[in-house]
């Protein structure tokens, strides 16, 4: 017959980790973050810039095709009453698809010409766009010129 003693319930081993190891866990992930946080702001400004640009071509093929011979025509790609790019889905015609809350577009025509101008908002961070240089802007007119040069396709 076995002897068993009844009287040590469990061995003493702790299964877990311990205060330090855990903050070290917690300071290996800070500077993670910190290492990578920038990196995925730069993609969303990038990628809101390359949104805005899309439209704002999306714009001059529609202002190049309403040309009648006379004058540019920007009726269909604007808010009614407005110079700025129809954002608004309630009516089923939504003509620009970047956030407004990151890049304001507004169009202005004349009979000889049109101006596309993309301005870049600060409360989401898009004014730190480098390539946008010192201003907060880009343009696009009718001889197909983007300004500044730096953000071009």
């Amino acid at each position: 017959m076995i002897l068993r003693n009844e009287c040590k319930a469990t061995s003493n081993q702790h299964h877990g980790m311990t205060l330090i190891e855990l903050l070290i866990v917690v300071a290996i992930l800070g500077v993670l973050a910190s290492l990578a946080y920038p990196s995925y702001t730069q993609h969303i400004i990038l990628s809101q810039r390359t949104s805005a640009l899309a439209d704002m071509s999306r714009i001059q093929l529609q202002l190049e095709k309403d040309f009648d011979g006379n004058s540019y025509k920007a009726t269909n790609v604007v808010k009614s009453n407005s110079n700025q790019c129809d954002t608004d889905d309630s009516d089923g015609n939504v003509f620009c698809h970047t956030a407004t809350d990151r890049y304001v577009i507004t169009i202005a025509t004349t009979t000889t010409g049109y101006t596309i101008t993309a301005t870049a908002q600060s409360a989401t961070g898009q004014t730190n766009d480098t390539c946008l240089g010192i201003g907060t802007t880009m343009t696009l007119n009718e001889k197909d010129v983007l300004m500044p040069e730096e953000c071009g396709w």
